[in-house]
């Protein structure tokens, strides 16, 4: 087996520092001015002013969409702009291929959380840690506008936010289809972000039961940020975020101005990307390799010699949460550890032969496969790396550079006009173990789940598997385009690389 890597490259510009949450002798209400801190402006759409979310009517079993009818709570905000806000830097490729993935609804991704509470949450409480959020994080406070015939980033002062409170128990695939139903713009005056809060269902069991006494009031919250100005893991340190401020908000805590986080251009990485184009013209026989390994890995799927694509009115993704007990995440990490390698690479390699087995098994009997796949790196983690050591490595960062250097170029609006041609078997993206920096903890509000929900539709892979760890829970998530693989291939591709898994783990 040929295995060819090419690379989506999170070129995020949002560099993460968390900040302490300092209790103060102030305590705040909704919508005060306090000194230091300029007034939201903004107030619940609601005749009441602090509405307890268990008031919150339960979703209507026949209801099959997301309605206006199952919204039961809307924030009404009041926006404000200041003329002559501050240039920054231009928009480049990479943040302009995400506002045209966006304007069509393409490439979404967020994490999606559960809350469990000591009391009932209260609507007033929960906007006002958002619109703080909104306050202190540097990404929700900039917009992209043309300058010279470009797009810049701007910056902009706003208390814009979109915030539902949406039908108890009311089920995921939904709660996504609301979140992500309308594009996501950075170039306009709405938010470039959204976040979705839905009290749980009566019978849901806890993810953490032993916290179920303390904690017993639970919700789902999502949000979506622009991925022009923040990738997933970025944006998954603003959970727990969320979760201080919240518990911060209930305690009656003043909440101090400091940022969370910075906006920075991504310059040092467009230096590290031509300093590496430039060695490479000096060395004609690495780029040949080079070019020539990036031309191999644009290929069809190899589940579509067996599996044919579905045929759909309108592409969608749906997700597949699989949940790796502790004890079989221990001894195939024993294992990967004696091997050489990780958690990870291990479940890479079940899901490199859960696809040769599949198709085998459907009757095509090659005598090898190429599999390609589109591994998620941070660019910022290799950017300390040496150069030559990275050329030579033949690593992620240069494969995406060859890969601009070769590949025609088209505009991003054009690529997204169409249906991207599918030309990878799948991406793979190794989260890891995000309690480290995302305890989940906190006095009257605690995060007892996170997963990590995407959107395939409309790109170059027909799937997307992603690992991650959260308060010692093993998920492995797929998410995949409706219009690429059947329901019934999906989750039969899951189930073979669980079994491969088990058979590893013995």
């Amino acid at each position: 087996m040929t295995l060819f890597f090419s690379t989506k490259c999170l070129k995020c510009p949002f560099c993460l520092a968390v900040p302490s949450l300092r209790p103060v002798i102030q305590t705040m209400t909704f919508g005060a001015k306090s000194k230091g801190r300029r007034s939201t402006g903004a107030r619940p759409s609601s005749s009441k002013k602090d509405l307890r979310l268990d008031q919150v009517p339960a979703r209507n079993s026949s209801t099959t969409t997301v309605s206006q009818n199952s919204v039961g709570y809307l924030l009404q905000h009041e926006d404000h702009h200041e003329e002559h806000q501050e240039w920054l830097w231009p928009v480049d490729s990479t943040q302009q291929t995400f506002i045209e993935a966006h304007r069509v609804g393409a490439r979404h991704t967020g994490p999606f959380t559960t809350l469990n509470s000591a009391k009932p949450l209260r609507i007033e409480h929960v906007t006002e840690a958002l619109l703080h959020m909104q306050r202190k994080v540097h990404i929700y406070q900039v917009c992209a506008k043309e300058r010279d015939g470009n797009l810049w980033w701007q910056k902009r002062e706003s208390d814009c936010i979109d915030f539902k409170v949406l039908e108890r128990g009311m089920a995921y695939e939904d709660i996504l289809n609301d979140i992500w139903s309308d594009g996501l713009l950075v170039d306009s005056s709405r938010p470039t972000w959204r976040a979705r809060l839905v009290p749980a269902a009566e019978d849901a069991p806890c993810p953490m039961p032993e916290l179920k006494a303390a904690y017993p009031y639970q919700y789902n919250f999502m949000t979506v940020t622009h991925h022009a100005v923040g990738d997933g893991v970025s944006v998954a340190f603003l959970c727990q975020l969320f979760v201080n401020l919240l518990n911060a908000v209930i305690d009656g805590q003043a909440i101090d101005d400091k940022p969370f986080g910075m906006f920075v251009s991504n310059e040092d990485i467009a230096q590290q990307d031509r300093a590496i184009q430039e060695q490479l013209r000096n060395d004609q026989e690495r780029f040949e390799t080079l070019k020539a390994e990036v031309l191999n890995s644009n290929k069809e799927p190899v589940l579509f010699r067996a599996f044919p694509r579905p045929s759909v009115d309108k592409p969608s993704s749906r997700q597949i949460v699989n949940c790796i007990d502790a004890e079989t995440h221990k001894r195939i990490t024993e294992k990967s550890k004696q091997a050489g390698v990780s958690f990870g690479t291990t479940l890479q390699a079940s899901i490199n032969t859960a696809i040769v087995e599949m198709v085998r098994d459907a009757g095509v009997d090659d005598e090898y496969h190429d599999i390609s796949v589109n591994v998620t790196a941070d660019l910022r983690r290799g950017l300390h790396q040496r150069l030559g050591a990275q050329i030579k490595s033949g690593g992620i960062l240069q494969q995406e550079v060859v890969r601009q250097m070769v590949m025609p170029q088209m505009h991003p609006r054009d690529y997204y006009a169409g249906s991207p041609e599918v030309i990878r078997d799948y991406g793979f993206n190794n989260v890891g173990d995000l309690t480290r920096v995302i305890p989940g903890e906190g006095k009257h509000v605690q995060m007892t789940d996170l997963l990590q929900y995407s959107q395939v539709a409309k790109f170059l892979y027909p799937m997307l598997h992603q690992l991650l760890t959260f308060r010692g829970s093993c998920k492995y998530v797929i998410s995949y385009a409706t219009d690429c693989i059947s329901e019934e291939t999906a989750h039969m591709t899951s189930a073979k690389v669980l079994e491969i898994l088990q058979h590893i783990s013995k």
